[in-house]
């Protein structure tokens, strides 16, 4: 996973989320399930019973009894069984890295589907994380403005990312103010993951529709810029950090 940390770019504002906006709601999304690492390591506090010895070592005799002989010391972490034979109980996965609420964020953004009318809308995305620690990706969430055109309901993919699609899933929300060129956004969000600082979180690849394929003109759409060939700042996609808007302008 390409970790980041973020500077807000020229457009970016630092400003509260609109408190209109509804609460993320379930029909016609298609998410990505959470999915992540997990692993511990025991220390080397764990008791070594008399069977862990091998069969030609014999207690060494001190002022205070017998001692057993210490175990060979080979690098590798201690990890020994419990008496009943068992594995040893595995600790807690390590948490999130904290809040970074000074660190400055970036959206790059590509357009992978320039056509004026598309049955698919490809919004590519690349965000950065310009401040001095890490940046929690499940503080991020990232919208895309749009019309539905008719649209009822709409499904996301994610086709890939370097982070993981299984730790983005995206939310479709009916906005409570609309304008001439936005009445919904796309939100994706993140189940896991950071960005180390000065770093980035490498491509994003997003892809939604109609779920019945109904043809959707993008070029009234305030996040779609078919100029945008390559990954470039792009300030009518907007990131939020819990809520407060941290990069872009809203419609």
């Amino acid at each position: 996973m390409t970790a980041l940390s973020l500077i807000v770019g020229a457009y970016a504002v630092a400003c509260a989320a609109d408190a209109g906006d509804p609460l993320k709601v379930e029909g016609g999304v298609t998410t990505q399930s959470m999915g992540g690492p997990d692993g511990s390591i025991v220390g080397d506090d764990a008791l070594v019973t008399g069977d862990a010895m091998l069969a030609d070592e014999s207690p060494s005799v001190g002022t205070d009894g017998p001692t057993t002989p210490p175990p060979e010391d080979t690098g590798a972490p201690d990890v020994t069984a419990t008496q009943d034979g068992s594995a040893p109980p595995m600790m807690d996965a390590p948490p999130d890295v904290p809040s970074c609420s000074s660190c400055a964020i970036e959206l790059k953004y590509l357009c992978d589907t320039t056509a004026a009318m598309s049955q698919e809308v490809r919004p590519w995305y690349d965000i950065y994380n310009n401040g001095t620690s890490a940046q929690s990706l499940t503080e991020l969430t990232v919208r895309y403005y749009f019309t539905a055109d008719g649209s009822q309901t709409q499904t996301y993919n994610c086709d890939y990312a370097v982070i993981g699609c299984s730790l983005i899933q995206g939310t479709f929300v009916a906005m409570a103010t609309p304008t001439a060129t936005a009445d919904h956004y796309l939100e994706i969000s993140f189940t896991g993951g950071s960005i180390a600082p000065g770093s980035d979180t490498g491509q994003i690849q997003n892809r939604f529709q109609d779920t019945n394929y109904l043809v959707m003109t993008q070029t009234n759409d305030y996040s779609f810029d078919a100029t945008k060939t390559a990954f470039t700042d792009w300030a009518n996609v907007t990131v939020y950090r819990n809520g407060t808007l941290v990069w872009g302008v809203e419609p």
